[in-house]
């Protein structure tokens, strides 16, 4: 049964008060007001869309007849249940650096205030950074036993390859520090003219992809940034998000807000979901603990018209 692993059971004496643990990477999209988030929808909501289409000036008549098209629809968001789960035995801290924190009665012994404190910490972590990943790389096709966490929602990568109004930059190849500014001014290229200006038009790549660009940069001959100056983070003026949840050899191009005026929009049930936690004694004649965590959360793209996306999947080999 999966649940806490103690490999140190060495401690004699004093410790650290503290856990010194792996760097994780956050929620990027959500830290970077790069996304619309909807609270408190309890079973859907409908992000409503606004086309209008033709021209909208004519000459003066008595009676106007209508020359434009107004095309006004909607996108569905619908969070979907995740659970965050883990059981475990206080006692396994009986042989490590906590024991002496232990209630001195094996039958009220929890975990002590320190770990508990730490652990929780950790889910949040955990939680962010899966959250990240769905954001992006969801998909619902995708076999729990293959991935019980990006199978919770189908993403942003997955919504824009099933959209037939994506403009997608064709023959898409894996990127590298040679040829990564090319394929971003294809894609910059592709951009309607009204967003190509747009103060909230981003550019969203993964780290590694950062990485690449990054690279690009320091690699010129002339006016490039030197191996110990900072990248410059934009593409002709529009800024470059890095999103740790993104696919490799991938890049989108559109509005990103934490406003109405975005293009990507995420739902959840209550914003107050991913702070509350659930740790509690398993059930009354059992010594093990629990802790506990529910969530709804759902993506969408408002106008898949308005992204540019590049994305290269490698051949199954």
């Amino acid at each position: 049964m999966p649940g806490f692993d103690i490999k140190d059971t060495s401690y004699a004496g004093k410790a650290a008060s503290a856990f010194i643990s792996t760097a994780l990477t956050g929620a990027d999209t959500i830290q970077s007001g790069s996304i619309m988030v909807m609270d408190d929808i309890r079973k859907k909501f409908s992000v409503p869309t606004m086309e209008v289409e033709g021209e909208v000036f004519q000459e003066r008549q008595a009676t106007p007849t209508s020359g434009n098209t107004i095309t006004i629809d909607s996108v569905v968001l619908e969070p979907q249940d995740i659970m965050v789960y883990a059981e475990f035995n206080p006692r396994d801290h009986e042989q490590g650096w906590f024991a002496e924190q232990l209630s001195p009665t094996i039958l009220n012994r929890g975990l002590p205030l320190v770990p508990e404190a730490y652990m929780i910490s950790r889910i949040f972590q955990k939680v962010a950074k899966e959250t990240e990943a769905l954001i992006w790389r969801g998909d619902m096709s995708i076999e729990p036993e293959v991935s019980k966490s990006l199978s919770r929602f189908n993403g942003i990568e997955k919504r824009l390859n099933d959209s037939t109004n994506t403009v997608k930059v064709e023959t898409p190849v894996a990127l590298t520090a040679a040829n990564i500014v090319s394929k971003l001014q294809a894609g910059y290229a592709l951009l309607p003219d009204a967003l190509k200006f747009n103060p909230n038009t981003k550019v969203f790549m993964n780290y590694k992809s950062a990485a690449l660009y990054q690279q690009a940069q320091q690699n010129q001959t002339n006016k490039g940034v030197s191996i110990v100056e900072s990248a410059l983070w934009q593409l002709n003026g529009l800024k470059v998000v890095k999103c740790a949840g993104m696919s490799d050899d991938c890049f989108i191009i559109t509005v990103g807000m934490a406003d109405m005026s975005s293009n990507l929009w995420m739902g959840i049930n209550s914003s107050s979901d991913e702070n509350s936690v659930q740790l509690d004694r398993l059930q009354n004649n059992s010594e093990l603990h629990f802790v506990k965590m529910l969530m709804k959360a759902d993506v969408t793209v408002a106008f898949p018209s308005q992204c540019v996306f590049y994305k290269y999947v490698a051949p199954a080999a």
